[in-house]
């Protein structure tokens, strides 16, 4: 058992990552890899975040 366990409700690492995963798959998310320089990462971080709010709207 997990030391963190008690103090996060219980739940291990593992399944607080399922939990992430199952909701972002609900989402219609896929988690993609890209090798990106740090400019790049955040250009592409911040077009995610237009596209997402555009969803929204």
């Amino acid at each position: 058992m997990s030391e963190n366990r008690g103090r996060r409700g219980g739940k291990s690492n593992a399944e607080r990552k399922r939990e992430h995963d199952t909701r972002q798959r609900a989402l219609g998310r896929r988690q993609r890899n890209y090798w990106l320089t740090d400019d790049e990462a955040q250009a592409v971080a911040r077009f995610i975040e237009q596209l997402r709010k555009g969803d929204e709207g």
